[in-house]
């Protein structure tokens, strides 16, 4: 009969108190699962956060790092007996001779290529690859 009367007051006091720590333990446990979780998605937050940053720092400085090329400004002038003219002047000349001797449109006019003759005070033109002229300077 011992052993039945331990195993009845275990039964009444022990044992709930069992259950009622064992909740107390599960609860505190799901707690800390989801302070970690939390912990852990601001982590992964913060760490992605800091890759994106670290990788547009790392685009913004290859991009400052390639070499810049250097731009060259050239002017011809051509000068013969008492004449002056410039690639400008020239390619002006041969814009407006496109415009008023054929009739079209300046956009229409794609590609000049001009052939300055000073001793013949011409200079001869070639238009979109394939309308042929002269004009006098």
């Amino acid at each position: 009969m011992a052993v039945e009367k331990v195993k009845a007051t275990v039964k009444k006091e022990i044992a709930p108190k069992v259950e009622a720590a064992t909740k107390v333990v599960a609860e505190e446990t799901k707690a800390a699962a989801k302070k970690a979780t939390a912990a852990t998605k601001t982590i992964a937050k913060k760490a992605s956060t800091a890759t994106k940053t670290a990788t547009r720092k790392a685009a913004e400085t290859v991009k400052e790092a390639k070499p810049k090329k250097a731009t060259t400004k050239t002017a011809i002038t051509l000068e013969y007996s008492d004449k002056k003219y410039t690639t400008a002047d020239l390619e002006k000349i041969a814009t407006d001779v496109w415009v008023y001797d054929y009739g079209k449109k300046a956009s229409e006019l794609k590609t000049v290529e001009l052939y300055v003759k000073p001793l013949e005070s011409r200079v001869y033109y070639v238009f979109n690859g394939d309308i042929v002229g002269s004009f006098k300077i």
